[in-house]
């Protein structure tokens, strides 16, 4: 039987990677601008996926200019996948 302080489990999950959705809204900072430019991989965070007029492109390429109201599928750990939600939003 293994005894776990407070908080240990939560520390575990959050440092395990998830995926999340950012949907970009028209006044993002994101929108116009290259993935390559965002540079999420800088924080640790890897786009699986782009979500555009209903088609999903996986692995889009770094040089993808991002639109209003695409939806950017993300993979990283919670902390990562906040600042990436911030970079892309808010610049």
């Amino acid at each position: 039987r293994s005894t776990f302080a407070a908080g240990e489990d939560t520390q575990r999950a959050s440092a395990q990677p998830g995926l999340q959705t950012i949907c970009v809204t028209a006044h993002a900072y994101a929108v116009g601008r290259r993935l390559s430019e965002l540079d999420l991989a800088g924080i640790g965070v890897k786009v699986v996926a782009i979500r555009r007029s209903g088609i999903r492109g996986d692995e889009p390429l770094q040089d993808t200019r991002l639109r209003a109201d695409d939806a950017l599928v993300i993979e990283g750990t919670i902390a990562q996948l906040d600042r990436a939600r911030q970079r892309v939003l808010g610049g």
